[in-house]
């Protein structure tokens, strides 16, 4: 019976790049803090793919019902670079050394036009132990062929449906039932689904992403303690026109909380009950990738040192601690919450230390991110351990409180116990919509549950021998302690977060043969 419902279909997906290049580097002339380098290049390329998926997989009788289109595009570009490595200073006072360095890149794409790109960064060690660094740069991304010309997908998503009238924001707003009304759903609608129909895929008139980047840090390499080196370094990156796509849940927000006419228009809803029936349903949802505008600006601090020391009868050993914490991740500009970023959208404010709900690539925005690692050595044998910090992270609880009072107001049993797995069931928040008609923000208190996933560690363990045969043999074990990643309420298609690690202890043995 499996063998006569089941088919093996031929999807195929080609990608190809031909390019030439011609590079030339050398050094120009002395100053005192010795030889001026540059290196000047060009370069041609041509860029193509496509997707011709089997013709049931168009048809959508592979996966599940969601089809899958076929498309191919193209495109090609020339690009010249410069750079200058200028020493100005050497073994001066204040000046052990001091360096410049000065670049640009132009580019002429065939998909969207010509953009030139400067970067400078310095070097300066005012003293032996000391270094200081800093860079400011422009830059871009071209979209991908992928992200041209890649064909549309059906996905489903799971969701709940705003307009049904069981819905507590449909009968708590007023303006949310006018906005349902207005986009198909007809009075009485109560949603049959726990998935909707969403398209995904490319779109040719896609922009490159833009960037300005300033970093500006320091080294501190002691020469009365050897071995011992600390480190920070500061960032600030700015992404105008971010590719990227708006999740299911996203759109239905912006068009069911936050009134939002552009939102509204991705929402397509079954006015003749083809979907399974009843009339009003969500038959589908545009998230095809797009250009924002407002893009995405952060802003953080990398953080650590590390110490080596040998001794005569111990073999040497090595600590490194690596730190990144994140001041701020969100819109261009750093609105507050409930203010318009630069696509005339409703900010979010800073989101580090917040789950986006419903990610199945995962990206839990940490504040604070360590790794402590140890290593000793001693003759041909060596061992790690390695310590693998994560801090906590709120994620929205709605999906699930929402089903929870659903079940109590039936008399399910566990509806009690499902809405005590979001740690702030109860929880009112300022709730920020347009006012109607309007680009006016307004304010509101209203239920936003929330749930806070716990800060995580994770402990690994390797050993290794160095045979005499020109080998490398190493037994080790990640997740020593077997930790669980903590739970997730939103997450997509599972019960944690795809950024934490798989639950469980893994083992693993590798054997390396040099010749």
């Amino acid at each position: 019976m499996f063998d006569y419902i089941a088919v093996a279909p031929r999807n195929l997906a080609e990608s190809d790049q031909e390019s030439i290049t011609a590079n030339i580097s050398g050094d120009l002339f002395e100053t005192q803090g010795g030889f001026v380098g540059f290196a000047f290049g060009v370069e041609r390329r041509k860029e193509s793919g496509g997707d011709q998926p089997d013709p049931l997989t168009n048809a959508g009788l592979v996966l599940g019902d969601n089809p899958f289109t076929p498309t191919s595009g193209k495109f090609d570009v020339n690009e010249a670079y410069a750079e200058f490595r200028i020493p100005l200073l050497a073994d001066v006072t204040f000046a052990k050394a001091l360096e410049f360095s000065v670049a640009a890149r132009y580019s002429d794409y065939s998909s969207f036009g010509s953009t030139t790109n400067p970067k400078v960064s310095m070097r300066w060690q005012p003293i032996e132990d000391l270094l200081v660094r800093g860079s400011w740069g422009e830059g871009f991304r071209a979209p991908s062929v992928s992200e041209l010309f890649s064909g549309s997908a059906t996905g489903r998503p799971g969701f709940q449906d705003p307009c049904s009238a069981t819905n507590p924001l449909f009968i708590a707003s007023a303006e949310t039932r006018a906005a349902c009304l207005a986009s198909g759903a007809p009075v009485g609608f109560v949603s049959r689904l726990g998935q909707t129909f969403e398209t995904s895929g490319g779109n040719p008139e896609l922009q490159p992403e833009t960037s300005t980047t300033v970093t500006f840090g320091m080294v501190y390499s002691p020469e009365w303690l050897s071995g011992l080196d600390v480190y920070a370094d500061w960032y600030s990156i700015e992404i105008e026109d971010a590719i990227g796509g708006l999740a299911t849940n996203a759109i239905l927000t912006g068009c069911y909380t936050e009134i939002n006419p552009s939102r509204c228009a991705l929402i397509t809803r079954d006015r003749t009950g083809a979907v399974n029936g009843n009339i009003g349903e969500i038959s589908n949802i545009d998230a095809r990738t797009l250009n924002f505008r407002g893009g995405l600006e952060t802003e953080g601090v990398d953080f650590g040192g590390g110490y080596a020391f040998e001794t005569d009868s111990f073999g040497s050993f090595t600590s490194r601690l690596d730190n990144t914490y994140v001041i701020y991740f969100g819109d261009v500009g750093k609105p507050n919450p409930g203010e318009l970023n630069s696509d005339g959208l409703i900010s979010s404010g800073n989101v580090v230390g917040r789950l986006p709900g419903n990610s199945s690539a995962g990206a839990p925005r940490h504040r604070l991110r360590s790794q402590l690692s140890n290593s000793w050595n001693y003759d041909a044998f060596s061992a790690s351990l390695t310590f693998e910090y994560r801090s906590r992270v709120k994620e929205n609880c709605t999906n699930v409180n929402n089903t929870a009072l659903a079940f109590i107001a039936r008399n399910i049993p566990g509806g009690a116990e499902l809405r005590n797995q979001c740690s702030e069931p109860g929880r009112f928040a300022d709730l920020f919509s347009f006012v109607p008609g309007t680009t006016t923000v307004r304010t509101t208190q209203g239920p936003a549950p929330r749930n806070q996933l716990g800060g995580t560690t994770y402990t690994h363990l390797q050993g290794g021998w160095a045979a005499p045969w020109d080998a490398n043999i190493s037994l080790g074990v990640r997740n020593l302690f077997d930790k669980n990643p903590p739970f997730s309420s939103d997450a997509f298609a599972n019960s944690y977060d795809a950024q934490y690690l798989v639950p469980g202890r893994f083992f693993y043995a590798s054997y390396q043969q040099r010749f």
